[in-house]
C-alpha cells in the first residue's frame, strides 16, 4: 500500500532570492504509484558589474523537475520509470574578478591604463554580459526481478545535456584576452 504525500516549501532571502519547491506522491492503483518533485529558484545575485553599473550581474533563474512512475505487476517484479529536467540560467560560476598572485593582480591588462582591475569580492568589471545557461533531460528505467535464488536489477538511462556560456578570459572591461562563447551538446546512453 502507498501513502499519499504532499509537501510544499517556499523561501525568501537576501538579494531577492526566491525559492519554491514541492513534492507529491500517490498511488494510482494497488500496483502503481507516481511521484513528482519540482524546484524553482531565482534572484538578483550578489555580484555588481562596476563598469556597467549593473548591480544584478549575477541574476539567476533555475528550474528542476522530476517525475516517477512505479509499476509492481507482481510481488517479484517491478519497473521504475523516471524523467528529470533541469534548466539553469545562472552566471555565478563565470562572474570572476582578477586574482591576486604574489601581491599583484594576475591579468594581461595589468599595465593598460584603460583597464579597470577589480579584486574585491562581489564585484567585476566587464564590458559584456557574462552568462551560463544549461538544459538537461534524463530518462531512466530501473527493472527489478526476484528470481527466488537471487535478484536481478537492470539500469537503463538516456541523457541529453546542452549548455551555452559566455565568459571573460582577461577578467577586465577590455577585450584584451577576449571572451569565449562556448556551446556544448552531449548525449549519453547507458545500460
Amino acid at each position: 500500500s502507498y501513502t499519499r504525500v504532499l509537501t510544499v516549501e517556499a523561501g525568501y532571502g537576501s538579494f531577492n532570492a526566491q525559492r519554491l519547491q514541492g513534492y507529491a506522491s500517490t498511488a494510482i492503483t494497488d500496483k502503481a504509484a507516481i511521484d513528482v518533485a519540482a524546484r524553482f529558484s531565482r534572484g538578483d545575485g550578489w555580484v555588481e558589474n562596476i563598469f556597467t553599473g549593473d548591480d544584478k550581474a549575477g541574476k539567476y533563474e533555475n528550474f528542476n523537475l522530476r517525475l516517477g512512475l512505479l509499476l509492481e505487476p507482481t510481488d517479484k517484479f517491478s519497473l521504475l520509470f523516471r524523467y528529470e529536467h533541469a534548466h539553469k540560467d545562472d552566471p555565478s560560476g563565470v562572474l570572476q574578478n582578477v586574482h591576486v598572485l604574489d601581491g599583484r593582480p594576475a591579468t594581461i591588462a595589468l599595465n593598460n591604463p584603460n583597464a579597470i582591475i577589480v579584486t574585491e569580492r562581489g564585484k567585476i568589471a566587464e564590458d559584456a554580459p557574462l552568462s551560463f545557461v544549461s538544459k538537461s533531460n534524463v530518462f531512466q528505467l530501473t527493472a527489478d526481478l526476484d528470481t527466488g535464488f537471487g535478484s536481478l536489477r537492470s539500469y537503463t538511462q538516456y541523457r541529453e545535456d546542452r549548455s551555452d556560456h559566455f565568459y571573460s578570459l582577461d577578467l577586465v572591461n577590455l577585450s584584451l584576452g577576449g571572451a569565449l562563447n562556448t556551446k556544448e551538446a552531449n548525449t549519453l546512453f547507458t545500460q
